[in-house]
């Protein structure tokens, strides 16, 4: 529905990485790692704020040839509070609709 297709072959589809799907569409990223970052437990949460300065900040900070979008938040946030972050911090069932 929001415009994207993957189209493989049925024998490859348990071959491909489920992380690599998480990145979704390159100039949408930047509102999914704010609503991912929003999708955070408020104790966790308030240590970001405001969430688009540092979402911006991790932006800058993520591989985009790493397998897991959500590892790679996890980990540029976690270098900038100087504490991991869990990549279960993230509630993805939470975001909006893509």
């Amino acid at each position: 529905q929001d415009g994207v297709t993957a189209t493989l072959p049925l024998m490859a589809l348990n071959q491909l990485p489920a992380g690599r799907f998480e990145w979704l569409v390159p100039g949408l990223l930047r509102e999914k790692v704010i609503a991912l970052m929003k999708s955070m437990p408020k104790a966790l949460r308030v240590k970001f704020v405001p969430v688009p300065e540092h979402a911006d900040r991790a932006l800058a900070m993520l591989r985009p040839n790493a397998v897991s979008l959500h590892d790679e938040l996890a980990h540029a946030l976690g270098k900038m509070i100087g504490d991991p972050v869990d990549r279960d911090a993230f509630s993805p069932a939470d975001l909006p609709p893509e």
